[in-house]
């Protein structure tokens, strides 16, 4: 199996992953995906999960500008840098 800690990606077996590697922070990597892929979709779902205050407060954390009116959606964009 191959696995990602986002900067470097290795073969495992399923055993040394749960032994050593999930410890050190590896995911497993879906087939056919790199690891800068998965750790998009993977942000993308954390984003998701945020309520839309939560995510005009991280936001302004970040100092990113956002429309007042603008849907979630549009916001978890801003992230992106849609």
């Amino acid at each position: 199996m191959k696995i990602s800690n986002g900067n470097k990606t290795i073969e495992a077996t399923d055993k040394a992953y749960r032994v050593v590697y999930k410890e050190l922070g590896y995911k497993p990597l879906e087939e056919g995906k790199t690891a800068p892929e998965q750790e998009e979709t993977a942000q993308e779902t954390d984003l998701n999960s945020f309520t839309k205050a939560e995510l005009i407060e991280e936001l302004e954390e970040e100092g990113i500008e956002y429309q007042t009116n603008a849907t979630k959606a549009e916001l978890i964009g801003l992230f992106k840098g849609d």
